[in-house]
């Protein structure tokens, strides 16, 4: 299984397992979003893998961007805050398990948040860096 997938992996279980971020997504973590999906839900929306190979170990910075969507008005800008700051929890700065012993997780960092409000869905946009070694090379 590649790093990429490990880190989605870790971070679903990290997100799904945390009660706050169930509550206020309503259960909704989406990795592709169905047509008509109910509001409020989050969606892994792209994913980018930059190398990051250190002190003779292989490795990646893998940038997760998530997209927060919710009603417009007071109510979803105040359930789009909620549910950021329940991600942000789980995330930033933390560190949780991967599956396998292949890969260590090594840093977990927000990279940036922008809001934005459209016509009928207001919501963010959410990066985070994973920075990943191949534990097997030494």
């Amino acid at each position: 299984m590649s790093a990429k997938l490990e880190v989605q992996n870790a971070v679903f279980s990290a997100l799904t397992s945390y009660s706050t971020f169930t509550v206020a997504t309503q259960g909704r973590l989406f990795d592709h979003v169905t047509d008509n999906s109910d509001y409020p839900y989050t969606c892994l929306a792209a994913t980018n893998t930059l190398p990051a190979n250190r002190h003779g170990r292989k490795g990646w910075n893998h940038l997760f961007t998530f997209t927060i969507n919710t009603q417009p008005g007071v109510l979803g800008s105040y359930t789009r805050e909620k549910i950021f700051g329940a991600m942000d929890d789980v995330l930033n700065l933390k560190t949780f398990p991967l599956s396998t012993t292949a890969y260590n997780l090594v840093k977990v960092v927000l990279v940036s948040k922008n809001d934005f409000e459209d016509n009928d869905i207001w919501g963010s946009n959410v990066t985070y860096s994973f920075i990943v070694h191949d534990s097997r090379e030494v």
